[in-house]
């Protein structure tokens, strides 16, 4: 595809409302062209959105904010062409870091903060051409916002969802953009947000990056909302004694549920961040601690099967430690190592029944009476006479017995062999009857909690029975296995999986039924 003068590339990234390309300039500059989802071309609320957002990236012009080089619409809809930033985001530095469990230095957040408030506090308070100040509110500040390029620079991306007087359509009461988990308190009721919510999503970012942690974590995203609102802000430096006490105060303001409780602006933020780092002498080499970092976590590159591939909060929380066997979906293919194990399979058999089954003579333990061996037995030829059953003899010869002399010592059966078949002949013994074997599982006693949610909404049905609709909260279930069924109608999607539930056990699951 081409837009213009610009040649498309690969896909870098693709959210809820347009995808991201990579592409060329007529000079042959990387750029990153942004397009809205063909799903979503001919909806006006959305392109009336794409609209607002390449208003307000024209009026923005900062060194920490991802430029604007173009907009125009051709044959494949409306486009917004950026400048192109090589090296990571901030959302890989982090996702990385919390795997290792290893916070980033005070030094580095203060490398990525100051120019992410920098860039706060430039567009809060951006004017329109009469002086009038826009009333910029980013309102989706998150990891994977900010960029960390390869040469050292900082830069805030994707003005989206943005608030701005620019802004063509009304916001719905109520209605929520972003990431719930970088949400301000104010922001999750749908009340009108201003700077400060952008302060308190910014105080989440620090917070993560100080710690490794997720600040508010939860199962789903009513859990995260609620936690939001009401949840206490863990202390930094019990996590990380190498945070210093006026960083950790400054975090914990931005981090207040009370927006008057907050510093008033970015500006005041940017103030007190660079305090600190004279204080400290945290305030050289910026540059190249961001650099280090993209060396350290670069951005891995995703194909067609895996874009997107980056887990939500709720599928991780409830990924390894959920205690769920999940049903593969129907329609995705036999795996590779399931045809082998046919293949295997299917040639032992073939091999088993093209080559004649010898009999093998296992030689008889030493006689317990005279300590010799037995003698070896040879076949004779084959006998072609239809098989008949096994005859056994039951000698009465006397042995002599070397302990008591010559008293008689007990019969012992002797099997007299059969002649070599092209079938083995199995010989039934009245002492080698195999024990029956149990194999009922123990019925589990009690009951447990389920909490399942999906996008988009669905039907519940519990071993056949409807359940409810998700989200379920806390439905008790019977300890056991149960296969559960999730159904849309309105979209026709559906998703089967087990659950396998304990007693007193909570069980989270989330389901995306578009994928």
């Amino acid at each position: 595809m081409t837009a213009g003068q610009y040649r498309e590339l690969d896909k870098l990234a693709e959210g809820g409302m347009a995808e991201i390309r990579a592409g060329t300039g007529p000079d042959d500059r990387a750029v990153v062209i942004k397009r809205i989802r063909i799903h979503l071309l001919y909806d006006d609320d959305h392109r009336r959105l794409f609209a607002d957002e390449g208003a307000l990236c024209a009026r923005l012009s900062h060194k920490h904010i991802v430029e604007l080089l173009d907009a125009g619409e051709d044959d494949c809809g409306p486009y917004l062409v950026f400048e192109y930033v090589p090296g990571t985001d901030l959302g890989v530095v982090l996702e990385q870091r919390q795997a290792e469990g290893r916070p980033l230095e005070p030094a580095q957040v203060l490398a990525v903060a100051l120019p992410l408030m920098r860039a706060l506090a430039y567009a809060h308070n951006v004017c329109a051409d009469d002086g009038a100040s826009l009333c910029v509110v980013h309102r989706d500040v998150s990891p994977g916002n900010v960029l960390l390029g390869d040469n050292g620079d900082v830069k805030l991306v994707d003005f989206g969802v943005a608030a701005s007087t620019l802004r063509t359509d009304a916001t719905v009461a109520g209605e929520m953009k972003g990431k719930f988990a970088y949400m301000a308190p104010e922001q999750t009721r749908g009340e009108a947000v201003d700077a400060r919510a952008d302060i308190f999503s910014a105080g989440v970012v620090l917070y993560e990056m100080l710690t490794a942690e997720h600040l508010f974590d939860a199962a789903t995203d009513a859990d995260v909302v609620h936690a939001v609102r009401t949840s206490a802000v863990p202390d930094i430096r019990a996590k990380n004694p190498a945070v210093p006490d006026e960083l950790a105060a400054l975090v914990g303001e931005m981090l207040a549920k009370d927006k008057d409780a907050r510093p008033a602006s970015a500006a005041a933020v940017v103030e007190r961040l660079q305090d600190i780092a004279e204080l400290y002498c945290w305030d050289q080499g910026h540059k190249r601690h961001v650099t280090r970092l993209c060396l350290e976590h670069p951005r891995a590159v995703e194909n067609a099967e895996d874009s997107g591939a980056r887990r939500r909060h709720t599928q991780r929380v409830l990924g390894a430690d959920a205690g769920l066997t999940v049903v593969p979906d129907r329609g995705r293919g036999v795996p590779v190592w399931a045809w082998a194990f046919v293949l295997v399979l299917v040639v032992g058999v073939g091999a088993a029944l093209a080559w004649p089954a010898a009999v093998v003579e296992r030689p008889l333990p030493p006689s317990a009476v005279t300590g010799q061996d037995p003698p070896v037995l040879t076949p004779g030829p084959p006998d072609l006479t239809p098989p008949g059953p096994t005859e056994v003899t039951v000698s009465t010869t006397v042995l002599a017995d070397p302990v008591r002399g010559s008293a008689p010592a007990p019969a012992r059966p002797s099997v007299r062999p059969r002649p070599a078949r092209s079938r083995p002949v199995k010989v039934a013994q009245a002492d080698a009857a195999p024990r029956p074997v149990d194999k009922r599982r123990p019925v589990a006693s009690g009951f447990g909690e389920v909490f399942i949610s999906s996008e988009p909404w669905a039907e519940v049905y519990v071993d056949g029975a409807k359940f409810g609709v998700t989200p379920l909260a806390g439905k008790k279930l019977s300890a056991g296995p149960h296969t559960v069924r999730l159904y849309n109608p309105h979209y026709k999607l559906e998703r089967t999986f087990t659950v396998d539930v304990g007693a007193d056990q909570a069980i989270r699951k989330f389901v995306d039924l578009t994928k």
